[in-house]
């Protein structure tokens, strides 16, 4: 039981060291193209784990949400992407705020900002994506098994 445990977590620590290690590339990738420039030698890290920070933020409000359009609307596609705005709108203030509180980067303007912060919500929003293909799969494979 206790060797259970422990790879347990060791894997999930290094299934969250990849997903930082994959958002700081990105966030070097963005800096390519948009003019900004980090503030300390660690804002990478911090705004990777900001980024974070901001997504458990949202989990609570897509776990109600979901469900709830799910049950209320017979085509629940436009409600769940409006949802999905929703979602990133409030993910984008809480990375300006937290970008301005921390003093993290400093862009250049606001569309420079802006377009950080898509990039940074796509690749995440890419990840969730991944995770329920995922899931679909394993219910495939369990249903399969059985």
């Amino acid at each position: 039981m206790k060797k259970e445990v422990f790879l347990i977590t060791v894997v999930l620590i290094l299934s969250l060291l990849m997903v930082f290690g994959m958002i700081m590339g990105a966030q070097y990738l963005t800096s390519f193209v948009l003019n900004f420039k980090y503030e300390s030698p660690l804002s990478s890290l911090l705004i990777a784990i900001n980024s974070m920070v901001a997504l458990i933020i949202l989990v609570p409000i897509s776990l109600v949400s979901e469900p709830v359009i799910k049950h209320f609307f017979k085509k629940p596609k436009l409600p769940l992407f409006l949802l999905h705005i929703l979602e990133f709108m409030l993910f984008l203030l809480y990375m300006k705020w937290s970008m301005e509180h921390y003093n993290l980067a400093k862009f250049g303007s606001f569309s420079s900002e802006l377009t950080f912060c898509i990039f940074t919500y796509i690749f995440l929003f890419n990840l969730y994506i991944w995770g329920k293909v995922i899931e679909k799969e394993d219910k495939k494979e369990q249903a399969r098994c059985q």
